[in-house]
């Protein structure tokens, strides 16, 4: 399978719109500022795990803010240096260039998730990898001022995952004495005992699987993407 110049391999799945996490996309944007390298690559980001370099590479690539080889875009540059209202402006232009194939397919600002998870079907896409493609497109079309319609919000909505409740850590022990009485002083926020990140699963999972690379025969590849997809759908389950 020969690769394409904009990063794709020639199958439906190169057309597949950007589906890692946006705010993943947006930090690494912003980790740019200091300067952009000469390469995207493993050392870049040794701060994700394999798999997710893989997930973010394969975005940047169909976004056109890489080439096949890693080496930035003009349009990358320009998105690092950007803040405020510029920003907004090059997220605007990226968004249409990146959503073209799916302008042509379907009215955004009026579409249903029904349509629009048909559009993603045709471009490749599949299972949990639609939901992602649709979280990613109407997060950045918050952040670029694009408007779309009210059906597609709503929707996204619903199936975003929600927060647990989370209980009063802090409450007094009830009159009477109990287990709260025995088992010494409530840890406080500075003790370093209380409100610490909680591991984030999906991070774990992709930390076991292989990174991609495009040098890999035709049937590796195709095993590779089945695999993954398998995977986030396991831990979808799981989590629910």
């Amino acid at each position: 399978m020969k690769l394409l110049p904009n990063g794709g391999t020639g199958d439906r799945r190169s057309g597949i719109p950007p589906y890692v996490p946006y705010r993943t996309f947006i930090n690494f944007l912003d980790g740019l500022k200091l300067g952009v390298p000469s390469h995207i690559d493993k050392s870049v980001l040794a701060s994700y795990s394999g798999a997710m370099q893989s997930w973010l590479k394969a975005s940047l690539r169909v976004m056109k803010l890489i080439d096949a080889q890693g080496v930035p875009q003009t349009p990358l540059y320009d998105l690092a240096q950007a803040e405020g209202p510029v920003r907004k402006a090059q997220l605007k232009k990226l968004f249409e260039e990146t959503y073209g194939p799916i302008r042509r397919m379907v009215e955004l600002e009026t579409t249903t998730p029904a349509k629009l998870e048909s559009a993603l079907n045709q471009l490749g896409a599949s299972g949990e990898t639609v939901k992602k493609c649709v979280s990613f497109l109407t997060a950045m079309a918050k952040d670029a001022g694009v408007d779309l319609s009210p059906h597609l919000l709503k929707y996204t909505r619903a199936t975003a995952p929600r927060r647990p409740n989370r209980q009063n850590r802090t409450a007094r022990p009830r009159n009477g004495g109990g287990a709260d009485d025995v088992a010494g002083p409530l840890p406080r926020k500075d003790d370093g005992l209380v409100d610490q990140p909680r591991p984030d699963w999906t991070e774990q999972l992709l930390a076991k699987f292989p990174s991609f690379d495009p040098a890999w025969p035709d049937d590796l590849k195709t095993k590779w993407f089945e695999g993954f997809e398998r995977l986030m759908s396991s831990h979808t389950r799981i989590k629910d």
